[in-house]
This record gives structure tokens, C-alpha cells and sequence, in this order.
């Protein structure tokens, strides 16, 4: 009950492409990126080498491409969170033009934002432009994406090489706790967002009450790993939002609810208590205007 709820992800994938365009030909736009010495350079490498590659291989699960089974076991929560906000009239009346998949990893959303009509871009930003090429074109390949959508973006979070303004909605899915400098990224989103656009961040952010352990964890994981790893509660996640110069951001819980009866019952009652953050992980999406 203390996990972020679990959803089926991507029935119906692995039809191959809406578009025939060839995945060779997404483009790629370079910006700034870790430079040797800096904090985020051996996370880069990892994947650019190919080595986080190896370690999803060994991820149990019940797909054939490894990063859907991480996907699967370490962000259960973030696909059906994903797809309730498209669903949401609140995200889809105003998801149109550009879009940012801001920390797009193995592109699974950058494929299903893809498939939104009203969308004209997506753009797949993240660290390394082998990892983006070798495993973000086979999970778009894999996922129906329309392909000639989409962009990849090679840069830090903190310094998106596209103009002001240029995009109409950015996604950060499971990204910002990845962030080196989460603040300093919300800004730099709020720059490439035009006036009135709008930003969905979905997260699962550990209960209050157990913040403590969940830092602990986090800091154990990133020496680890060499991975970027932060444990943010709901309410931080409104402060750098909100520090960042965006309105009041929304946060709606994902439905998705435990089978167990006995669970199922407890958390809506905390969350009608609005104390479930308090004493449970719950995933939401966030969603702020850029004024």
C-alpha cells in the first residue's frame, strides 16, 4: 500500500509505426552536455556506452524489450498516470503544437504523445544521443509512435537548446527527481514554454511521514549507480513549481487503485481526508500554467 499503484502498460504495442518514416531519420538537435568532471558526465556515459543497457537486460518481466520491464518494475505508476492526464480535459483541450518530453529516457511517452493529433512535435530531451538513438528509436518503434513527429534533443535539463517560448507543453515524467538542479530545470522549462502554456509533471513522490528513509535510499542508490537520485515530498514539489514562477499547480491522484479491497478502502479515505501524502507514496500529475 506504501508503493505508487501499478497499471498495464502499452496494450495493443508493438505494431510498428504509425508513420513510415524510417527511425534513422528523426533528427537530432545537440545542446549543452556534461563535460568530464562534472557530477552528471558518468551518468551520460553509463548510457551512452551502453552499459545501463546491460544492466536493464537483467530486469525480470514479461517484455521483450528490457526497458519496458524497468518501466514496469522501478515506474509502475508513471504510464497509467500518463495516459489519466491525456484523458483529463484539463490536459488535452490545451495539448496542441510543440510538445517536450523533458527527460524522455527510452521514449516510451515521447511515443504516446506522438499519437496525440493536435500535436505537430514532440521533442525527446535527455543526456545521451547514443542511448536516445539505439533505444529510444526502438521503443518508438515499438510503441506506434508517429514518427515523423518527433525530434531528439541531446542536452541537461538545465539548458534546453531551443528558443524562447518555443513549446506549448512540456512533460516531465519521473524526470525532476533526476535533476541535479530540479529548480534550476523548472526554470529553464518555463523559458521554452510559451506565455500561457502548460507544464505536466508526473510524479510519485514517497509519504512524509517516511521521507527520511526514502532520502537514505535515494543517497544509497546514487552512489550506487552514479545515477541522480532525489526523494522529493508532494509539498516541495509545489514549492519549486510554484518558485519557478509558474500559477498554482494542480495535483490530481492517480485512480488507479489497489485490487485489495482492504487497501483500495484505506487510501480513499486518506485521500478524502486529503492526509494520503502524509502516510502513503501517490502518484500524481501535476499541472501548472506558465503566466
Amino acid at each position: 500500500m506504501g508503493e505508487c499503484e501499478r497499471g498495464l502498460l502499452w496494450p495493443g504495442a508493438g505494431e510498428g509505426p504509425l508513420d513510415a518514416k524510417p527511425l534513422n531519420s528523426i533528427p537530432v538537435v545537440v545542446g549543452r552536455q556534461p563535460q568530464p568532471g562534472e557530477p552528471e558526465y558518468g551518468e551520460m556515459m553509463k548510457y551512452e556506452s551502453g552499459a545501463a543497457e546491460i544492466d536493464a537486460a537483467a530486469v525480470p518481466g514479461p517484455f521483450e524489450e528490457p526497458w519496458q520491464n524497468v518501466v514496469a518494475a522501478f515506474e509502475p505508476g508513471s504510464e497509467p498516470t500518463l495516459r489519466q492526464a491525456l484523458a483529463d480535459p484539463a490536459v488535452s483541450a490545451r495539448l496542441t503544437g510543440r510538445v517536450l518530453d523533458l527527460g524522455a529516457g527510452s521514449c516510451w511517452a515521447t511515443a504516446l504523445l506522438s499519437q496525440v493529433e493536435a500535436v505537430r512535435e514532440v521533442v525527446a530531451l535527455d543526456l545521451s544521443e547514443g542511448f536516445l538513438r539505439r533505444v529510444g528509436t526502438r521503443m518508438i518503434g515499438r510503441l506506434n509512435a508517429d514518427v515523423g513527429k518527433i525530434t531528439f534533443a541531446v542536452s541537461t535539463f538545465e539548458a534546453v537548446p531551443f528558443d524562447d517560448g518555443y513549446f506549448d507543453a512540456v512533460f516531465a515524467i519521473a524526470a525532476l527527481h533526476h535533476s541535479l538542479a530540479p529548480l534550476r530545470a523548472l526554470i529553464e522549462v518555463r523559458r521554452v514554454l510559451r506565455p500561457g502554456g502548460v507544464l505536466v509533471v508526473v510524479e510519485c513522490p514517497p509519504p512524509l511521514f517516511g521521507i527520511r528513509s526514502a532520502r537514505e535510499r535515494a543517497i544509497a542508490e546514487s552512489r550506487r549507480t552514479g545515477a541522480t537520485e532525489f526523494a522529493l515530498t508532494r509539498g516541495e514539489l509545489e514549492y519549486l513549481i510554484r518558485h519557478a514562477g509558474f500559477d498554482e499547480p494542480a495535483f490530481v491522484p492517480q485512480t488507479g487503485l489497489s485490487i485489495n479491497p482492504f487497501k483500495k478502502w484505506a487510501r480513499l479515505a486518506l485521500r478524502r481526508l486529503q492526509l494520503e501524502h502524509f502516510v502513503l507514496a501517490a502518484g500524481y500529475y501535476i499541472v501548472a500554467e506558465r503566466g
